[in-house]
């Protein structure tokens, strides 16, 4: 799927005041819980997050390689996800 939009997350609270966070990009949505892993891979104009697709295989969102964006995103899925860089996700089983 390659899509074009406005990429948000957002930031909800359930019905027990804890925090649900969600990627969505036009019509797109996808709930990120403490188990969902994401990978880094930086090119040389882009940087890819490669995540679980929710059936099975893999999705990814690629968005500009500048710092602001990928600093951003880089905190936010180490803090409520788990971010591997290309070699660490490599050594996990």
């Amino acid at each position: 799927m390659s899509d074009l939009g406005v990429f948000r997350i957002a930031k909800l609270e359930n019905n027990q005041g804890e925090p649900v966070h969600f990627i969505n990009l036009n019509s797109f949505y996808y709930g990120i819980q403490a188990t969902t892993f994401f990978i880094k891979v930086v090119y040389s104009e882009t940087t890819s997050y490669i995540f679980p697709h929710f059936e099975n295989g893999l999705s990814a969102i690629s968005i500009p390689t500048e710092p602001t964006f990928t600093q951003a995103l880089d905190e936010l899925f180490s803090r409520v996800a788990k971010l591997y860089d290309v070699k660490s996700a490599l050594e996990q089983p």
